[in-house]
């Protein structure tokens, strides 16, 4: 019985390709996500389940703990990305070469008209292993599937630990204010393995998929602690100086107390924005010298908690 393929239709060259090739688009968005689970596996996309692919998948990507969500830059500019020339080995007859190794991979591209706070927080990453996915500009979700894992499993690629840099770029008459990144690819990673999944599987535009937005709580020192109440302010480190961009509404059941000393959750008496970002806890007590945390949950932003010493 004469085989056939699924969805492709024939085999049409003498390189034994379907005609439906893996063929993709310029570069819109980046996804740049931890590379390895707690667990020690590589943080892929597992579709054996046959999950919908549609808005709340992976706007739910976006909101898993921090150790293995998905981060998706906003468009970005110029990407571009090469591997160098193959490493080869001369012998002394000047005619032979013989190939060694694949030159290194590297990604550049640009987020424009970006806050200079960006450089701190993608060179801060340089501390773990990451991985990426990339968008294209037809909604394609770019990835790698490695040789010989099982089908409908999509893995990031992986950057080489500690490569990743960012250059701040000031505006000029020819040039607009930006952030230029790039990094290398794990030199283990294979051009053979990159994969994607089709714009036209899912029924939810990619292009879309926004990121958290990273914020602190910062103590505000202009309130001194006492041992029912302290000041905080939640802040997106960006902004001018004398108007700082603040997380505004916040309300008490947002927040948590934790003694970390016992483990022990305390219960918020209230929460008062005093003024907008700016906001006053009462506590019911707090003890001299231990060390408390108060973190906080809202939709739309990742927020470093702050720690209180007790007065």
């Amino acid at each position: 019985m004469a085989g056939s393929l699924h969805l492709c239709g024939y085999v049409n060259n003498n390189f034994g390709q379907a005609k439906c090739r893996a063929l993709f688009s310029e570069g819109y968005k980046v996804i740049p996500v931890p590379y390895l689970t707690a667990a020690g596996r590589i943080n892929g996309l597992d579709l054996t389940a046959n999950p919908a692919l549609n808005q709340a998948f992976f706007e739910g990507k976006v909101t898993e703990s921090q150790v293995t969500a998905w981060r998706p830059t906003g468009p970005i500019l110029d990407f571009k990305s090469e591997r160098a020339d193959p490493v080869t080995q001369d012998f002394n007859n000047g005619l032979n070469k013989i190939r060694v190794s694949d030159g290194l991979r590297t990604v550049m591209f640009g987020f424009g008209e970006d806050a200079p706070i960006t450089k701190k927080k993608i060179e801060s990453m340089n501390k773990d292993q990451w991985g990426f996915f990339l968008i294209d500009k037809k909604g394609n979700l770019i990835g790698s599937r490695r040789q010989g894992t099982p089908y409908k499993i999509l893995d990031p690629i992986a950057i080489a630990l500690g490569s990743i840099t960012d250059k701040f770029v000031f505006p000029s008459d020819t040039e607009i204010q930006m952030n230029m990144v790039g990094f290398t690819v794990d030199q283990a990673f294979d051009d053979a393995d990159i994969a994607m999944i089709e714009a036209t599987s899912m029924t939810y535009d990619l292009r879309l998929l926004q990121g958290l937005i990273d914020a602190d709580l910062i103590r505000n020192t202009n309130i001194s602690v006492t041992a029912t109440g302290f000041a905080i302010v939640a802040d997106t480190l960006q902004g001018s100086v004398n108007a700082p961009i603040l997380i505004e509404g916040l309300v008490v059941g947002d927040f948590v107390d934790t003694n970390q000393t016992t483990g022990a959750t305390i219960t918020i008496t209230s929460v008062t924005e005093t003024a907008p970002g700016y906001y006053t806890f009462v506590v019911p007590s707090m003890t001299t010298g231990v060390l408390y945390k108060i973190e906080c949950t809202t939709t739309g932003f990742h927020i470093n908690p702050v720690y209180i010493t007790g007065p």
